[in-house]
């Protein structure tokens, strides 16, 4: 199986980058001025307090006894304690990563949904107004900051309309529940991704469009609706699939924003309060997760390369 073996290769040449990602990180937040004990304990701590977190965490030690002993305890599951919380940040994870998975999952639902089939139209009509006003849309969505648009739609179908909760996740064990408080994220996150899509998938459909093939297909008396979707969106797959892969790093970003101004539990919360209170393991467990779904990421755009199209070969 020629797939698998290609995907069991890249994920094996993805080890070293996760490890450079890792290292990287732990180099970070301990070069960042301040000191993790004081901003855990607070600025009346006294010194003999300190000294004991300092102790009990290994910040004491040397730099290089610190990385082997994460590194360590990282490659046999041990995510550390939070120094914030007092908890294992592993529970912090599980805690939370369903709700920026939802968001995460949503977000690209929505901007897949909104971006290809607005794109295609477009393409199809090309130079009519209706291909005008999806530019000028797509434009707008391009320009319009999430943080921004997600309070727009906050005050409109929040508090105007009370069509959808205010704040919070909602309750993950009722899926009714979860999605009506996903919906308003999940655009905030999608609508500007859907913008970009629609641009790329109107650009690539019209490199296709013209080709002599699609032209004999019509000469055959093919259904129109049968070549701008079997033979001519395939064909221009290639460039949405990798927008679609780099924009999953930047709803990595914007979940941090969405999940601010929704209010809603995720890592993007997570990592803001760790960053604020220099909580060393869970700012580093954290981005590794995010380091890893990147990584996984590109794996999968790259292997949806060759489910669109099998003249790319496996390298």
């Amino acid at each position: 199986m020629p797939i698998f073996t290609y995907a069991v290769r890249r994920l094996l040449l993805a080890i070293p980058t996760v490890l450079v990602i890792v290292t990287a990180l732990f180099l970070l937040v301990r070069i960042v001025p301040g000191d993790a004990a004081v901003a855990a304990l607070g600025e009346n701590a006294t010194e003999e307090s300190l000294a004991a977190l300092r102790s009990q965490y290994g910040l004491d030690r040397p730099l290089a006894v610190q990385y082997a002993t994460y590194m360590g305890d990282l490659l046999r599951g041990d995510l550390g304690v939070s120094l914030a919380t007092r908890r294992p940040v592993g529970s912090l994870l599980a805690a939370n990563y369903q709700y920026t998975l939802d968001l995460m999952f949503g977000s690209l639902f929505v901007a897949i949904l909104l971006g290809v089939p607005s794109g295609i139209y477009s393409a199809v009509h090309r130079g009519r107004v209706s291909d005008g006003i999806l530019r000028i849309v797509s434009l707008l969505g391009i320009s319009t900051p999430p943080f921004y648009l997600g309070v727009l739609l906050l005050l409109l179908f929040s508090v105007q309309l009370s069509w959808f909760p205010v704040l919070g996740a909602g309750d993950l064990s009722d899926p009714v529940e979860r999605l009506r408080y996903l919906v308003l994220p999940a655009f905030t996150g999608g609508i500007g991704i859907a913008s970009y899509l629609t641009r790329v998938t109107r650009s690539a459909m019209l490199n296709v469009l013209g080709e002599d093939y699609l032209r004999t297909a019509e000469a055959k008396g093919v259904r129109p609706l049968l070549i701008t979707y079997k033979h001519a969106l395939r064909n221009a797959l290639i460039p949405v699939a990798t927008v679609t892969g780099i924009y999953v790093t930047v709803l990595i970003g914007n979940a941090v924003l969405i999940e601010i101004v929704f209010s809603r539990p995720g890592f993007g919360r997570l990592l803001v309060g760790s960053v604020l209170q220099r909580d060393y393991f869970t700012i580093q467990s954290v981005m590794a997760v995010f380091a890893v779904i990147v990584v996984v990421t590109n794996l999968v755009i790259d292997l949806i390369y060759v489910l669109i199209d099998p003249r790319v070969r496996y390298g």
